[in-house]
């Protein structure tokens, strides 16, 4: 019985020993930094890189409203419009519909097409701003014309969605000087 006691004596302080081990491994083990691989869909590993600049995103918010809202076919134009209508500050979509409708319907009558090649993306956060310089390429009958593109987009942040993951929202859009 003695024998018996003192073994299970040794039991218990061998497991008090692993628990004491075990817990220390678990602390050590949670508090360093999870692992994390993060590859693209080609299976190449993506590189972990700083927080970009808010001027960058919205500059890549503006350059995909500028591809849907500038850039269109006879074909397409409905779709493109209506894409870039996820930019659109709530207030003012339906402004921008009874807009976008007449510049539809012309586009469609009349066969044109429109391409737009931004040179300058100047973004000032302050005043919510956005200076787009570049050109503008018309198409109609078969007749092209080159023309310099200045728009001034005035801009304002709200949720972001799978259609505007910027959170980019177009408030004011002015052509010209």
């Amino acid at each position: 019985l003695s024998h018996s006691n003192e073994y299970l004596k040794m039991f218990s302080l061998a497991s008090l020993v692993l628990l004491f081990l075990m817990a220390v491994v678990c602390v050590l083990t949670t508090r360093k930094p999870p692992v994390v691989f993060a590859f693209s869909e080609r299976g190449l590993v993506l590189q972990s890189s700083a927080i970009p600049k808010p001027e960058d995103q919205i500059r890549e918010g503006v350059k995909t409203y500028l591809d849907y809202r500038y850039k269109w076919t006879p074909k397409d134009v409905q779709i493109k419009l209506a894409a870039a209508e996820s930019f659109i500050n709530s207030s003012s979509v339906e402004k921008y519909r009874v807009a976008m409708a007449a510049i539809s319907r012309f586009a469609i009558e009349k066969q044109v097409e429109q391409r737009v090649f931004a040179n300058q993306i100047t973004i000032d956060i302050e005043s919510k701003t956005a200076l787009i310089t570049g050109d503008r390429i018309t198409v109609a009958q078969a007749l092209r014309a080159a023309t310099p593109l200045q728009l001034t987009l005035k801009f304002d942040s709200g949720p972001r969605t799978r259609e505007n993951p910027w959170g980019l929202y177009i408030t004011q859009e002015k052509e010209g000087q």
